[in-house]
């Protein structure tokens, strides 16, 4: 792809691998109408996809008229889940690559098909195979929703806003007549509230409070 923009960018290449031993790479703008047929059947067909990072690949194959089936393997996706969000790692290619094979000097495709295999084996060793299956089988209700957008009820929307907004407008109230009149959106006027309680914190966020609920029931109601 030139770029990641559905609008101003375009396919340039396919680059194909399977078993045993097949590699095509493909010029996206001279393949013929037949051989887009077969390439859409294959596609379509019910044998498994591997990508890196395959939510925008599949946006521009679908863009360009392509039906892509599952089931799917998305390294991108793997090498994150084995992170569970906590580290800060960068995903491209290079660098799962750098954290996930010994050779880093292979193709693009050959790269793919190493961390394929070493990262099934991680995934199993820390049983989230079928954490890593749920996440690849969302990858099309993904891409449709970000290509189409999604349909919503506008008047269960508004009841559903209206219900917060009172809601929230109630656990304002039990703060005031706990606190006083303080900014409650200053965290440093809520400290010093929550300090005059004799509840002493660090801070106002989500996890440091919710450490506290037991010990201060009071701080549910934030």
């Amino acid at each position: 792809m030139t770029g990641r923009d559905l609008f101003s960018d375009e396919i340039t290449a396919i680059q194909l691998y399977g078993s045993p031993g097949i590699s095509l790479n493909l010029d996206f703008k001279e393949l013929q109408k037949d051989v887009r047929v077969l390439w859409n059947k294959l596609l379509s067909a019910d044998s498994g996809k591997v990508f890196h990072d395959a939510k925008p690949q599949l946006k521009f194959l679908k863009q360009a008229g392509f039906s892509v089936t599952g089931p799917f393997f998305d390294t991108m996706l793997a090498a994150q889940l084995l992170d569970a969000g906590i580290k800060n790692n960068n995903y491209d290619l290079k660098s799962v690559s750098i954290r996930y094979l010994s050779d880093n000097n292979l193709s693009p495709i050959e790269t793919i098909k190493q961390l394929t295999k070493n990262l099934i084996s991680e995934l199993n060793s820390q049983n989230l195979a079928e954490s890593a299956e749920l996440e690849f089988s969302c990858l099309p209700a993904v891409v449709e929703m970000e290509l189409n957008g999604m349909l919503l009820d506008i008047g269960k929307w508004n009841v559903l806003g209206d219900e917060l907004i009172k809601k929230k407008k109630k656990l304002e109230k039990s703060l005031y007549s706990e606190f006083g009149d303080i900014n409650l959106d200053y965290p440093k006027d809520l400290l010093a509230a929550l300090k005059s309680k004799g509840i002493d914190l660090s801070n106002t966020n989500r996890q440091t409070i919710s450490n506290y609920t037991d010990q201060y029931p009071i701080l549910k109601l934030i």
